[in-house]
């Protein structure tokens, strides 16, 4: 794997600085919309006007590695471009790697994704638990699309041979480079989009686990209130580098981490799934 951080702060430097000047003509001449089908409902469309977000944490320095498809939704108070507090006074234009690399959504003061963020790092450290390790540092995570939308659906995303090619250069390899230097060794995400990714990038599948065959693995599972398995779903892959990435589809697809109740799943995962 050919890849620079170097370049890749630089490169991504430049083009917040570029967003930022002007946010309309930097969107429109950006290759990933080609990526997207056109969409009419306003809860899917891309909101160019706040602060583009490539990335959020240390490449160099992290506890783990997520992958997202997009930020989510905006804070116009924090993200808009003339006057959003991460531009008028955190600079993030100027200098988008010193901004993002202490995580800003996790400083405990942004609670409309805070609790989101945190979450997360809560899954982190269960993850760790089960590998017997300590986590210092915060995650690091890459966003596929860059643009913040209220949501985005995998039917929207027209996975072409561009786009894989794009999703190779641009997300996995800073992805597994970042993975190397983190304290969990194992990239996560969060959603169906990603089983469908991994496949069409040719990683291979090393397991699936849902409420359809946990028996086959001899795994108890979660149920509901009417006492049915509950429909949530772990992947397991390893891409071509041999780097493994760990799915979790939580029900029909919202973009939530597992709880701490399907630790016994996780554990399985990590002690049955992985080469020691």
């Amino acid at each position: 794997m050919n890849f620079s951080p170097t370049e890749y702060i630089k490169n991504w430097n430049k083009k917040v600085e570029n967003w930022q000047t002007d946010y309309l003509s930097y969107y429109h001449s950006d290759i990933l919309t080609s990526f997207l089908k056109k969409i009419k409902s306003e809860k899917y469309k891309m909101k160019p006007e706040y602060l583009i977000e490539p990335y959020i944490g240390d490449i160099n320095n992290c506890s783990a590695v997520f992958i997202n498809k997009n930020p989510g939704s905006p804070i116009p108070s924090l993200q808009h471009y003339r006057d959003g507090k991460f531009i008028i006074q955190d600079k993030a234009h100027k200098d988008y790697y010193c901004f993002s690399k202490n995580f800003p959504y996790l400083d405990g003061t942004i609670v409309e994704v805070g609790d989101w963020w945190f979450k997360r790092t809560e899954w982190v450290s269960r993850l760790a638990q089960i590998k017997n390790i300590s986590i210092s540092r915060k995650p690091f995570a890459l966003e596929i699309f860059p643009y913040h939308s209220n949501l985005l659906a995998t039917s929207h995303i027209i996975m072409s041979d561009d786009f894989l090619k794009y999703v190779l250069k641009n997300i996995i390899n800073p992805a597994e480079f970042a993975n190397k230097h983190s304290e969990l060794g194992i990239i996560l995400s969060v959603g169906n989009t990603f089983e469908h990714l991994y496949e069409k990038l040719g990683f291979k599948k090393i397991v699936k686990i849902n409420q359809d065959n946990h028996d086959e693995h001899k795994l108890d599972w979660c149920k509901n209130a009417n006492n049915k398995p509950i429909n949530n779903e772990y992947n397991m892959w390893q891409s071509k580098t041999g780097a493994y990435y760990l799915n979790f589809v939580f029900g029909a697809n919202f973009n939530k981490p597992p709880a701490k109740k399907w630790n016994i799943v996780e554990q399985y995962l990590f002690t049955k799934c992985i080469p020691k």
